[in-house]
C-alpha cells in the first residue's frame, strides 16, 4: 500500500425518455441468512409488500437491473426463513415524469409498507411527501446530489452509494498531492454535486480550483482536445475528470497521449473508469485514481462471497448498484423484522436504526441523527492491461456528513457545479 502511495506522489452517477410506467414482480431466492440477524422471531412471519422504483435511462441502462438483482438476493435470503417479501417494481422516467401517478397507483394497488426509490434528492423528497403516512420511502440512489433537508425536516431515509461524499474525500486527499486542481466535466455530469464536493474537499485540504472546463456545453461547444488544452493552461497539479458514457474512452485515450499525462495526477468519477472500458479499447496505461464506497477489489469475506454468488446466479460480476440493492434489501428485511405488524412510518423508520452490517463494501451503519447511511470510502488506482481493468485499493479515506452545512452552502453559491456550465460564471 505504501509503495502505491509513493508511486502516485512521484507523478505530482440521465436524459429524459418518453413517459411510461411498467410493473413487475420481484421473485426472491438465495442462500439463507440467519433469521436472528434480520431481527425475526421464529413465530410471527406474515408476508410483507415492498415497492421499488427504478429509472428508465439510456445512459446508465443497466443500473436498475443491477439494483434489482442485488435486492433480490438479499430479500431471497429472508424469504427462505419462511416469510416472503413480495416486491413490486415500477420503472419511471429519470426526470421524474409521472412520479405521483406511479406512487399513487403503487400505494393503492400493492399497499407496500416500504418503497425503495433510485431517485435524486429532489425527487426523493417529493416521493416521501407523496407516501406521507402510507409507506416509508428510502432513497436508494447513487448519492450524486446532496440531501437538501435533514431527517428532522423530511420523512424518509437514505441508503445510497454516497457518490458526492466520495468526491469530497478524493478532493481532500488530492490536495496532499498538489495545491492547484483543474475540474474537467461533460455538460451532462456538470450538474451533479461531485464537482463541487471535490472542490470543497480540495479547498479544505489547502488547495485552489480555478474555473471548471466543460465539454460539449450547448452555449459553448468544446471538444476533448480543446478542453485538454484549456486545462493545461491552468497549470494544475491535479485534474479531476467526470466524463460519462461514450466520451469516457476517447477522453482517456486523449489524456494518455497528452503532455499532461506525464506529470499531472488524474483523478476521476469512478463510473468514468467503467464507461471508458466499455466504450473503447484502451492501450496499457498507469491509469487513474478514483474514490468510491464500493470497490470490487475489497478483500473482505462479505464481498468475496457476494461476488461469487452473484456470478453464479447472473453469469456476470456485480457492480456498485448490485451491492446497493443488497444493502437496501438487508435494511428492508431488518426493519420489517423489528417492526410490529401494520407498523406506522414512524415505527418503520425507528426500526431502521440502529442498523449496522458487514456489507460487501465494508461496515455500514444507519446514522439515526441525519437519517443516512454511513459508509467507508476507498481510494483506488485503476489501470489498464491486456487482461483488462485492474483495481488496487490504496487507502481508506474519510468524508463528511450528507447534511454538512458547508456543502449545502457551496451548492447554493456562485462556485457550484450548476453555475459553472449553465450560467458561464
Amino acid at each position: 500500500m505504501n509503495d502505491a502511495k509513493q508511486a502516485i506522489n512521484r507523478r505530482n452517477f440521465f436524459g429524459l425518455l418518453g413517459t411510461g410506467v411498467s410493473y413487475g414482480s420481484l421473485l426472491a431466492a438465495a442462500p439463507a441468512m440467519a433469521s436472528e440477524e434480520l431481527g425475526w422471531s421464529r413465530r410471527d412471519r406474515p408476508s410483507a409488500a415492498v415497492g421499488v422504483i427504478v429509472p428508465r435511462s439510456h445512459l446508465y441502462s443497466g443500473m436498475g437491473a443491477s439494483f434489482q438483482a442485488g435486492l433480490e438476493m438479499a430479500l431471497g435470503a429472508f424469504s427462505l426463513q419462511g416469510r416472503e417479501i413480495a416486491a413490486e417494481v415500477a420503472m419511471i422516467d429519470v426526470g421524474g415524469a409521472g412520479l405521483q401517478r406511479v406512487l399513487t397507483q403503487m400505494l393503492s394497488t400493492h399497499r407496500p409498507s416500504i418503497i425503495l426509490g433510485m431517485l435524486d434528492a429532489r425527487l426523493a423528497e417529493q416521493a416521501a411527501s407523496i407516501c406521507a403516512s402510507d409507506a416509508l420511502f428510502i432513497d436508494c440512489s447513487a448519492g450524486a446530489i446532496v440531501a437538501l433537508a435533514s431527517r428532522a425536516q423530511t420523512r424518509h431515509l437514505r441508503c445510497t452509494l454516497g457518490q458526492w461524499q466520495s468526491a469530497f474525500a478524493l478532493g481532500r486527499w488530492a490536495a496532499g498531492q498538489g495545491k492547484r486542481a483543474a475540474i474537467l466535466s461533460t455538460f451532462y455530469d456538470a450538474g451533479y454535486d461531485g464537482l463541487y464536493a471535490f472542490r470543497l474537499g480540495f479547498e479544505e485540504g489547502g488547495g485552489e480550483v480555478p474555473q471548471a472546463v466543460i465539454i460539449d456545453a450547448p452555449h459553448k461547444p468544446l471538444g476533448i482536445a480543446a478542453a485538454l488544452t484549456a486545462v493545461a493552461r491552468q497549470a494544475p497539479d491535479v485534474v479531476y475528470a467526470a466524463i460519462h458514457d461514450h466520451q469516457a474512452g476517447p477522453f482517456m485515450a486523449a489524456w494518455s497521449a497528452s503532455p499532461s499525462a506525464a506529470d499531472v495526477l488524474l483523478v476521476a468519477n469512478p463510473f468514468m473508469v467503467e464507461h471508458a472500458c466499455q466504450h473503447a479499447q484502451l492501450t496499457p496505461a498507469e491509469g487513474v485514481l478514483v474514490c468510491s464506497s464500493y470497490d470490487p477489489a475489497l478483500a473482505v469475506p462479505e464481498n468475496q462471497d457476494f461476488r461469487r454468488r452473484f456470478q453464479e446466479r447472473h453469469q456476470r460480476m456485480p457492480d456498485a448498484y448490485a451491492v446497493l440493492g443488497h444493502d437496501a434489501g438487508t435494511l428492508v428485511a431488518t426493519a420489517l423484522g423489528r417492526a410490529p405488524a401494520g407498523a406506522s412510518v414512524q415505527e418503520l423508520m425507528a426500526a431502521c436504526t440502529p442498523f449496522a452490517i458487514d456489507s460487501p463494501r465494508g461496515r455500514i451503519a444507519m446514522d439515526a441523527e441525519v437519517g443516512s447511511l454511513r459508509m467507508p470510502h476507498y481510494l483506488s488506482l485503476c489501470s489498464w492491461s491486456h487482461a483488462g481493468l485492474e483495481r488496487r485499493i490504496i487507502d481508506r479515506v474519510e468524508s463528511i456528513d450528507e447534511t454538512d452545512p458547508r456543502m449545502i452552502a457551496l451548492r447554493d453559491g456562485l462556485r457550484s457545479g450548476w453555475v459553472n456550465p449553465y450560467m458561464s460564471v
